[in-house]
């Protein structure tokens, strides 16, 4: 649990921190710099839980092993947690309430890249621990 809080608090930091700073090489206002950081920040805390939630359906099988249907409702969860997520990032009244911005597709490219650094971390824990059992 450790590692997993550790790598998702790093890329969701890192992320904004890069995000911030190269919005503010390219010339944006530290205002909007800020909320397009802090909107791919969030996406990709979602995105880690995302990748989390899929890799976690076993403790010590890889997620390679497992059928990719066999718990269905994972998907439904994930489907209403992406839905609210692109709610918050794509409309107007979310992005009042919540100082979010629109994200182009590059930037949501770069947060699920961002996410999917978890997914090695945690087949390789669960090789570790398998081999010390």
């Amino acid at each position: 649990m450790f590692m997993v809080s550790l790598a998702m608090a790093l890329g969701t930091v890192g992320m904004f921190m890069w995000e911030y700073h190269s919005k503010l090489k390219d010339g944006v206002i530290s205002a909007a710099a800020i909320a397009e950081a802090q909107t791919m920040s969030v996406t990709a805390m979602v995105l880690f839980q995302v990748v989390y939630l899929l890799n976690c359906r076993s403790l010590t099988h890889s997620f390679f092993k497992l059928s990719l249907f066999s718990n269905p409702a994972v998907y439904i969860g994930i489907a209403v947690v992406i839905s609210a997520q692109l709610l918050f990032i794509y409309t107007p009244f979310m992005n009042n309430i919540f100082g979010s911005m629109p994200l182009s597709a590059g930037a949501i490219l770069l947060t699920f890249l961002v996410a999917l650094v978890l997914f090695p971390l945690l087949e390789i824990e669960k090789k570790v621990r398998l081999f010390g059992e």
